[in-house]
């Protein structure tokens, strides 16, 4: 019950009784960092506890994916 609804809830596009890949939770955590701090990477970087370059890296690769 502590646990986010993101890690609860099945995710939308999941056939239903199945939970999101832990990708997919990881994208949603970046977006909501990212919306947070106004799309300052470094912000959001700070608040996720990782460094600049390293949310970076995850933000190509989920671009390389085609996400938006």
């Amino acid at each position: 019950r502590d646990l986010p609804a993101a890690l609860t809830e099945p995710a939308r596009d999941s056939p239903a009784g199945t939970f999101p890949t832990l990708e997919a939770v990881e994208w949603r955590h970046i977006r909501q960092a990212l919306d947070a701090a106004g799309g300052n990477q470094t912000q959001a970087a700070q608040m996720l506890g990782i460094d600049r370059v390293s949310l970076w890296r995850k933000l190509k690769r989920h671009e390389a994916k085609g996400g938006a």
